[in-house]
């Protein structure tokens, strides 16, 4: 995507200069291939290109309607040619507005933790390719931290996931898979885009290859400058919290990825991926000096194989490596190191019984965890030594699952893990999912009924054992660790009617229940720490009348709060999630959907009964009009929430909450996408995003980006 200021001024940078030369050198050549081949048959082009594998992807409310096979498991997937028309170039804008999902902004540092059928966002599994790609393993992960560049789909898997993912995925899992290397030559794409608010966003993809091997490079680039907080130093609750990234902040990230994907023969597959990502915060008050830095630094190394003994029986082994060390001054000094190396192994077999269909999974899987954790100088005069953590866990999983097509009616995967740790003691992980078609109109519309429900657990992470009491906020208050934390026990159920009565109407209804024992959340434990002393000065008057200790000044400490990590009684989560979608033409795409759903805290050391920032009801929409010759697409997204119960630290815990409420929200984001394929001879097109049309400030607690422009190109060269 090439901006505005790369148009104006297109040697500007040294990014938007290798970008403009890449697309123009681009379009010369693909304008010669085109009239070099013109004269060419159109069969032996066929054939001189070798064999091509076309696959296309649709979302769950799409199968019945193009007669693709669905499984019990809910599985929605938003293909390239969806994510380009949205207005979004991160994977929190791609994913905002999806019924059933929240993102929430801020939430410990974070720019995009994710709710799944209103669980918390540690049961929320992000993974890239399958694998983890960022973030404190056994944390919320952020978001915004995904890989969002070569993006061939995003898959979205609902309902507990603990069998093949991770113990914890009791929400779901969101998969963003990058496209393959070429295999028919070298191949280039690139995108950049510019906006306001210091808004940059460029990738390049350059990849080689043939049917046996072949590999791709990824570079991503994202920054963000900081904006004003609405009304600031309000004491109104509706203001939204005072946030630090000031106007004078900025956000960058930069992202290396490669794949390479080898086939030496027709039975073996081998698949590497290598990558390195920084993220780069600078944190001002309004416009004034940097005040905080964090630094995020991340190496990936995975190999993977597969290998076809038959067309009936498979064998499949991953090892990956990563490691991911943050270096931050927000708050306080510290430095963070984690590291994760992982190997999976499995066989699958697939085999008939009579008239049955049957897929049996049987795999391992193997982690180690490892932390370190040095405190920086304690700011002001804190009577606290800065600590240190050191500490590293084992854990493994056996699991066994079989996927059945019992009937034309009904298929059916069920089951089970055991899941062993180094600290804790093991556990089953039971896990069914039930599609029953009851009633077809014909081969491509049908009634469907979908059950899935499993158990999940999620081991606390080492931070939250082992982490000394640690200042937050300049000493504001202090967040401690607890070894006697035991793990988060989940149970979650979902059970949902789709239908398609017609080849241009999808409709569902899903209703989600989980209940989380032991929820792991900060709690004030009556202990304080002396953060400094304040000077009370002499009282003449009460001196005068008796009052001794007035007579002189006093010297009283003051003291900051510690909050230590504790298992709660319970949580629970349940709602309604409702789905339309409308194709009334070929150029026409409406999908609406609406999200009724209540989290309730059940414990006695905590003043409230529900979760800050989760709103009761929430409508969105997105809408897409295509225009016919020129194939101009507009794209709207809305999103309506209601109040929701506030808290004003930024860390999104229930011991922070105020008891007020949020007032509503609206937000609607437009993209209007052009391709100029057609005049240029080159896969090309140009784009224009609008974020935030109604300049809405503050989304339940928190403060977010008003009102915001971007331009920008993206070109694919086979």
């Amino acid at each position: 995507m090439l901006s505005t200021c790369c148009i104006a001024s297109p040697f500007r940078t040294a990014t938007c200069r290798t970008l403009f030369y890449a697309f123009a050198f681009a379009c010369v050549l693909r304008t010669t291939e085109v009239a070099a081949e013109a004269d060419v048959d159109a069969e032996e082009a066929l054939l001189a290109a070798g064999p091509l594998e076309v696959v296309t992807v649709y979302s769950p409310l799409d199968y019945a309607a193009t007669g693709v096979p669905d499984g019990p498991v809910a599985v929605e997937i938003l293909d390239a040619d969806r994510l380009k028309k949205l207005p979004a170039i991160t994977a929190i804008q791609a994913l905002e507005a999806i019924p059933g999902i929240s993102i929430t902004s801020q939430v410990q540092g974070q720019r995009g933790a994710v709710r799944i059928d209103g669980m918390p966002p540690e049961y929320s599994e992000m993974l890239v390719n399958g694998q983890r790609y960022a973030g404190e393993t056994d944390e919320a992960i952020d978001l915004g931290d995904l890989l969002f560049a070569n993006v061939d789909r995003i898959e979205i898997l609902r309902g507990p996931q603990a069998l093949r993912y991770s113990a914890r995925a009791a929400g779901g899992v969101i998969n963003i898979i990058t496209g393959d290397p070429p295999d028919d030559g070298p191949g280039l794409a690139a995108m950049i885009a510019n906006g306001d608010q210091e808004t940059v966003s460029g990738e390049m993809t350059l990849g080689f290859g043939k049917p046996t091997l072949g590999a791709n490079i990824v570079y991503d680039y994202n920054q963000n400058g900081g904006f004003d907080a609405p009304h600031a130093g309000s004491d109104d609750f509706d203001d939204g919290l005072a946030s630090p990234f000031g106007k004078g902040s900025l956000y960058r990230t930069h992202d290396v990825y490669s794949t390479v994907l080898a086939r030496p023969t027709a039975a073996l597959e081998l698949t590497t991926h290598l990558g390195y990502r920084i993220r780069d915060d600078s944190f001002a008050i309004d416009d004034g000096p940097t005040t905080g830095r964090r630094e995020n630094q991340r190496w990936l190394a995975s190999q993977d194989a597969r290998f076809e003994f038959d067309f009936a029986t498979s064998a499949f082994a991953t090892l990956t490596y990563s490691n991911d060390s943050l270096d931050s001054t927000v708050g306080r000094d510290y430095r963070l190191n984690d590291d994760l190396a992982r190997l999976q192994l499995g066989v699958d077999r697939s085999f008939d019984i009579g008239s049955t269909a049957h897929t049996v999974t049987v795999a391992t899987d193997l982690t180690t965890v490892g932390i370190g954790l040095d405190e920086g100088p304690i700011p002001g005069d804190i009577e606290l030594e800065p600590g240190q953590v050191d500490e590293r866990s084992y854990r493994g999983g056996v699991y066994g699952v079989v996927e059945s097509e019992l009937f034309d009616w009904l298929s059916s995967e069920i089951g089970i893990r055991r899941e062993m740790h180094s600290r804790f003691a093991p556990a089953w992980l039971p896990q069914a999912a039930v599609l029953v078609t009851p009633y077809r109109w014909d081969g491509m519309r049908a009634l469907k009924l979908r059950f899935s429900g499993g158990r999940a657990l999620r081991y606390p992470a080492l931070r939250e054992l082992y982490q000394p009491p640690a200042p937050q906020l300049g000493g504001g208050y202090f967040l401690a660790g607890n070894r006697d934390l035991a793990p988060e026990k989940v149970w979650s159920v979902r059970a949902g009617v789709e239908m398609n009565p017609t080849l241009w109407l999808d409709l569902s209804v899903t209703g989600f229940f989980s209940r989380t024992e032991g929820y792991i959340r900060a709690t004030y434990q009556g202990q304080e720490i002396q953060v400094g002393e304040e000077i009370i000065p002499a009282n003449p008057t009460l001196c005068l009348i008796g009052i001794i200790i007035w007579c002189t000044d006093r010297v009283v400490p003051v003291t900051g709060s510690v909050y230590q990590n504790a298992n709660l009684d319970d949580l629970e989560s349940y709602g309604l999630e409702a789905r339309v979608e409308l194709r009334p033409h070929e150029l026409v795409d409406i999908r609406l959907g609406y999200t009724w759903n209540r989290s309730l805290v059940e414990d006695s050391n905590i003043q409230i009964d529900e979760l800050p920032n989760n709103p009761e009801h929430v409508a969105n929409g997105v809408v897409t009009l295509t225009a016919p010759v020129t194939n101009t697409a507009l794209t709207a997204r809305g999103q309506w929430r209601s109040r929701a119960l506030i808290e004003r630290t930024g860390t999104g815990l229930g011991s922070f909450a105020t008891g007020e409420e949020s007032n509503t929200s609206f937000t609607l984001d437009m993209r209007l996408q052009q391709p100029v394929e057609q005049w240029l001879g080159c896969d090309v097109e140009i784009f224009t995003d609008v974020q935030n049309v109604t300049d809405n400030r503050v989304i339940d607690s928190y403060v977010v980006r008003g009102r915001a422009f971007l331009i920008g190109i993206r070109g694919h060269f086979p």
